[in-house]
């Protein structure tokens, strides 16, 4: 599966970071969810049946259908109510779904940084979960400003 960021009508989605920037908007989505996007972005405009995404995204769990009805209404309420509105997914009765959006991979060789992201770190390794990096980094700053103020007085 591809993870590098796309456009999706007028968002950047960021597979790597489960999340989707529009304008100053962001929202962070559930891997899952990122998977199933990922998924149809790379057969863009093709029917994708549901039992394919059943396979391909949880291959190694079982679940039921619901699983898949909960990302595909969370990816439209998502993007289809966000900056443009523009239908995201189109279901076809009997056969699956379809990706209507436009979708285009953002070109990251001439960049340094796409949002604030910085692509020329990029690596093979797994991501690291960057909202607790953040977080440890703040908890951090914040216990040795504090830890000043209460030792020298």
């Amino acid at each position: 599966m591809r993870l590098e960021p796309f456009y999706l009508n007028d968002w950047t989605v960021y597979p790597e970071l489960n999340r989707a920037q529009c304008g100053s908007r962001t929202v962070h989505l559930e891997p899952k969810i990122v998977d199933v996007l990922v998924y149809l972005a790379e057969r863009a405009g093709s029917v994708v049946s549901r039992d394919d995404l059943m396979s391909e995204i949880w291959s190694d769990t079982v679940v039921l259908s619901d699983s898949l009805n909960r990302c595909i209404s969370q990816i439209r309420s998502t993007f289809e109510s966000g900056c443009e509105g523009a239908k995201i997914i189109e279901t076809i009765r009997k056969r699956g779904y379809r990706l209507v959006a436009d979708i285009r991979y953002v070109d990251v060789s001439h960049q340094d940084s796409v949002h604030g992201v910085n692509m020329s770190a990029r690596s093979d390794r797994r991501p690291t979960n960057v909202s607790f990096t953040l977080a440890t980094s703040s908890i951090s700053n914040w216990y040795y400003d504090n830890l000043a103020v209460y030792t020298d007085g």
